[in-house]
């Protein structure tokens, strides 16, 4: 009994260490996406383009759990994004950006599942809803969040051969 009793309390201190670590990244990537979003008004085509890319890089450069950022339009069309790539995709069907549109809420923080944001790579993807001040929907501000960062988090609390760790979406998604 004291045996079980004392593993079960350190697997309960390495999933709080896990799920703090984890929060820290989630905080860190709203608040960005929050500055973004506060910026996104006064910014032009051109400074999308300049000064909202470059600002997306630098974010995502410091933010290690986060692969990349992106401005999106209202229609679903990413307007600017430090994957510069991504410029121009349409991104209407995703569930991250269907579920922000859907909720329209300014202080709600979407966690879509995970999907395949690349060829072999699946992630899930934060979206904050830009609503203008009349209550309009005006689209929304991304974080894809890096799966590679996630793993090496939880390999950290394995210290045994047997043991295995995963995050799971509410949905039920690894």
């Amino acid at each position: 009994r004291a045996l079980r009793a004392a593993e079960v309390d350190r697997r309960g201190a390495q999933a709080r260490a896990i799920d703090d670590n984890l929060s820290h990244q989630l905080l860190g990537a709203y608040n960005a996406m929050r500055s973004m979003r506060e910026r996104y008004a006064a910014w032009g085509p051109v400074e999308l383009q300049t000064t909202a890319v470059r600002r997306m890089g630098a974010l995502v450069g410091a933010m290690p759990g986060v692969r990349a950022m992106a401005l999106v339009g209202p229609d679903g069309r990413v307007l600017a994004s430090n994957v510069v790539s991504q410029a121009g995709r349409d991104v209407s069907r995703t569930e991250a950006f269907r579920r922000a549109r859907e909720r329209a809420d300014a202080g709600v923080v979407i966690l879509a599942p995970p999907a395949e944001v690349e060829p072999g790579v699946r992630a899930s993807t934060l979206a904050l809803a830009i609503v203008g001040p009349d209550g309009a929907f005006g689209g929304v501000v991304t974080a894809t969040l890096d799966p590679g960062y996630f793993e090496v988090a939880l390999r950290s609390a394995l210290y045994a051969p047997d043991m295995w760790a995963a995050v799971v979406h509410a949905e039920g998604d690894v």
